[in-house]
This record gives structure tokens, C-alpha cells and sequence, in this order.
């Protein structure tokens, strides 16, 4: 009664009225500008106590990730099951690649892009691929289930010498240089295999293959199959050529000095699908619009490039040494070849290989 009775008093005089509200807003200034919640008992402080310590916490956490490098996130291609839908998505888990020689994944990434906008931006479902498609694509998908991977093989574009990389890998022989001539029954291709199991590799296995400027590998394929002593090409091929395009055809040829101009136009008339693997397009041979090859490798780049995949495959080998016999077709041959063939059947030559030539970003005006 007699507290009361003071703070009426108190209250009622104008000058303490006055200083006791002053002494309200300091009070209240003070608890808003250091994020202090009043409080009217001991459990509500305790709360208060709590929710400033986790906000500390917090504060201190993210200052500390946002010091630190975190790894980039990567685009990673996934294939629904049924291989018809091929979207990209930000994995949360995906560290950025060891970088390698040259930047290749980075280059890896901007020829996936040029092949997926080639190909419509989807993996079109291996079922629409018709049985020739289907025989072509098994014949050149070599399996190595060791190292779980497989590869495309495409000739003229290091084909032979990746055939024999793959051996070794396999244990079938001690080195590259043991082996004299590719022994292609030592190697499993994915005709081989059951339905059920090559669609299994096909969504687990590491898959590559290595691909060349078309123009520059019709180039190697003439050199190397008609004019360098192989009678097996020169009798098949080199004899019909002759026969159908040289005006003077001697009846007796050997088939053994086929013109360039004379193969750009058998090339140019013949349809893909009766065409020799040395010189069918690339497309044909492995299908990159329906298989989602992990690595797409070129020949202009090989030994960076194959050392690359090797690395990735665990593999105890390193990409060999070019041959002291071998003798590389340059540029200025190939683009001395070319200026013997008339510039309209460039042209319809150009037209028969252009998806090879889009496909992997291949500009034809670097020989013709």
C-alpha cells in the first residue's frame, strides 16, 4: 500500500514524470540498438539467450564457407532410361575435372554442345535405328570390361593403333610394340554380347571415340588403300573406279593408279550405305545423335587427347610414339589433291559428308 502510494506520488510531479520517461527511451534505444530482446522472466531470457548464440553461429559458418574455394558445380549430361530424352542438370556432388592438356574438358564441353544443337539437342532412342544402323553401329563398338569402357572405332583416324592400346590394356599382349599386325578376334565387340548386357555397357561404360577432318581422312584412305600396294583394295575397288570413270579404260588395269578426281567422283555417286568403312561417314559408323559418348576425341589433337582417356580408364599404358616409318599426309597435299577435282564435285563431295563436317565443328575451307 505505502509502494503504491510513492509511485502516485512519484508520478505526479511533473519533473520526475519527465526524467523517469527519459530514462524509459535510453533504456529502450539501448536494447533495440544492441538486438536485445527486453525480458520479463527467466525463461524468456533463456529463449532470447538461445536465438541470439544460433544467429552467431550461423553468421560465423557462412562467413567461413564463403572463404573457402568450394568446387564449381559441372553440367552433367543424363540419359533417361529409354535413351530418347537427354537433358542437362547442375549436379550438387560433381567436382570440377582434373584439368588436363589444353583445357579438354572445357573443350569436351564445347563439342557436346555443337553436337547436341547438330543433332536437335536430344539423344535420339537407339530403337529408331534401322538393322543395318543397328549391325554397322555393334560392328565398330569394341568393349573392354576391365577397364569398362568402349570404343567406336573410326578408320583412317587412329583406329588401328587405339585396336592395340586396347590389347595391352587387356593383358593380351606385353606392349604396343609386340604387336605386328592387329589381331581382331583378341578383341570383344558389343555384336558379341546379349541384348540385356549391351544395354547395360552402353549406360555404364565410359564410351569415346576418336574422329578426323572427313576431307583430310578420304585423303589417308586413298593414299593408304589404293596406292600403297594393297592388291585386296586395288582388285575390289581400284579396278571398278577405273572402269566406271576413266574414258580410256584399259581392260588389263590393276587397279593400282586410281586418280583422286576419279575417287571423289565414285564417293560422290555412291550411297553411304555401300560404301567401304575407310571412307563411310563417321556418323554412320557410331552413331553420335544416338549414342551420348562421354569423350569425342580428333586426330588433329591425339596424343593430348588419348593419353586423356587413357588417364581416365586407369589404364598402365601411355599413348605411343608416332612410327619411324610412318610419313603423315600434310595439309599442303591434301590441298593439292583437292585442286585436281573440279570445283562442282567438291561441292557434292562437301554435301555427302557435311554431317561429319557440322557434327564435330570441321570446317571444309581449311583444304578446299
Amino acid at each position: 500500500m505505502r509502494n503504491a502510494m510513492v509511485i502516485r506520488s512519484v508520478t505526479r510531479s511533473p519533473v520526475v514524470f519527465l526524467l523517469f520517461a527519459l530514462l524509459l527511451i535510453v533504456l529502450t534505444y539501448w536494447f533495440v540498438s544492441n538486438n536485445v530482446e527486453p525480458v520479463t522472466n527467466s525463461a524468456t531470457a533463456a529463449v532470447a539467450l538461445s536465438r541470439r548464440r544460433h544467429h552467431e553461429h550461423a553468421d560465423h559458418e557462412e562467413s567461413v564457407v564463403s572463404e573457402k574455394s568450394a568446387p564449381r558445380q559441372l553440367p552433367v549430361i543424363v540419359q533417361d532410361s529409354d535413351a530418347s530424352n537427354t537433358k542437362t542438370k547442375t549436379s550438387k556432388t560433381v567436382s570440377e575435372p582434373k584439368p588436363l592438356v589444353n583445357n579438354l574438358w572445357q573443350i569436351q564441353a564445347d563439342r557436346n554442345a555443337t553436337l547436341q544443337r547438330v543433332c536437335g539437342g536430344v539423344y535420339k532412342p537407339l530403337s529408331k535405328l534401322n538393322a543395318e544402323q543397328w549391325r554397322t553401329l555393334f560392328k565398330h563398338l569394341i568393349v573392354d570390361d576391365t577397364h569398362k569402357i568402349i570404343y567406336c572405332y573410326v578408320p583412317k583416324a587412329a583406329c588401328a593403333n587405339w585396336k592395340k592400346v586396347i590389347q595391352v590394356m587387356q593383358g593380351r599382349y606385353p606392349s604396343f610394340e609386340s604387336i605386328h599386325k592387329t589381331d581382331h578376334t583378341a578383341l570383344d565387340f558389343m555384336y558379341k554380347y546379349k541384348s540385356d548386357e549391351i544395354m547395360y555397357r552402353l549406360q555404364h561404360y565410359f564410351k569415346f571415340t576418336f574422329v578426323r577432318h572427313p576431307l583430310s581422312r578420304l585423303v589417308s584412305a586413298f593414299r593408304n588403300k589404293l596406292h600403297e600396294d594393297i592388291v585386296e583394295y586395288q582388285r575390289k575397288y581400284g579396278v571398278q573406279i577405273i572402269k566406271k570413270y576413266r574414258k580410256n579404260f584399259d581392260p588389263g588395269t590393276k587397279g593400282d593408279d586410281v586418280k583422286f578426281e576419279e575417287f571423289v567422283h565414285y564417293l560422290v555417286d555412291l550411297p553411304t550405305t555401300q560404301m567401304n568403312e575407310h571412307w563411310r561417314p563417321f556418323v554412320d559408323l557410331c552413331q553420335p545423335c544416338y549414342v551420348p559418348y562421354n569423350f569425342l576425341g580428333v586426330y588433329e589433337n591425339l596424343t593430348d587427347e588419348a593419353n586423356a582417356v587413357l588417364e581416365h580408364a586407369k589404364a598402365k599404358i601411355r599413348w605411343p610414339e608416332r612410327q619411324h616409318f610412318y610419313k603423315p599426309t600434310t595439309s599442303d597435299d591434301i590441298v593439292e589433291l583437292y585442286k585436281e577435282v573440279p570445283g562442282d564435285l567438291v561441292r557434292l563431295l562437301v554435301a555427302k559428308y557435311r554431317e561429319d563436317l557440322d557434327l564435330f565443328g570441321y570446317n571444309p575451307s581449311e583444304y578446299v
